[in-house]
């Protein structure tokens, strides 16, 4: 149900016509959150998309890298953001040095990884981030995994896979991988879909 290619696949057909949805709902906690990384700081925007909170945290002076597994994302975010640095990775296997990053910022990109492989996924993410360095999380509320079908603007009738979390369990999961909670939160959708709620998560990983 989720493999790399599946959801490349999925999200390269999906394309441009998907990134047009989404263009307006970045979550409006990035700017608190910048405000928890040093000045000037690199960031890593895991599962990226188009690019549009990679944009974000460039202009706002940033060392922004991210990284995406649909081609299709990866070239709109290159063109959209040239000053950015862009390529293909897995969440499970970032091709990153051990503690290269001051923040990760995984937003709806544990929704497609499966419950199985979140602890590896967190493990990964935590071998990249700097001591001290923040972690943010945003996915869905549920239960399970399931495929949910939604009609969007551009690009239609969408039917995806999803990961769903309760909010002790998401807590759970982030403190077993060793990162220390700063906040923890239920917040409703940026899109208006009064049928959805995310849960977000502030993480540090330990200075020792």
């Amino acid at each position: 149900m989720f493999t790399m290619e599946s959801i490349s696949e999925m999200y390269d057909r999906l394309g441009t016509k998907y990134l047009e949805d989404i263009e307006n709902a970045a979550p409006p906690e990035v700017h608190a959150f910048m405000r928890l990384i040093p000045k000037g700081g690199s960031v890593l925007d895991v599962g990226c998309a188009g690019g549009r909170d990679s944009k974000i945290f460039v202009d706002n002076g940033f060392d922004l890298t991210g990284v995406d597994i649909s081609e299709v994302f990866l070239k709109e975010a290159s063109k959209k953001i040239p000053e950015g640095k862009f390529l293909k990775a897995d969440v499970l296997e970032l091709p990153f040095p051990d503690e290269f990053f001051d923040a990760v910022w995984a937003n709806a990109i544990l929704l497609h990884v499966s419950k199985d492989d979140i602890p590896k996924a967190l493990q990964s993410v935590r071998r990249v981030l700097k001591r001290e360095g923040k972690l943010h999380i945003r996915v869905k509320e549920g239960e399970g995994s399931k495929e949910i079908e939604e009609t969007l603007k551009n690009a239609g009738e969408v039917k995806r896979p999803f990961t769903l979390f309760q909010k002790e369990e998401l807590e759970r999961f982030v403190q077993d991988a060793g990162f220390t909670l700063l906040s923890s939160e239920r917040l409703p959708d940026d899109m208006g879909r009064t049928d959805v709620t995310w849960l977000k998560i502030w993480a540090e990983k330990p200075a020792t």
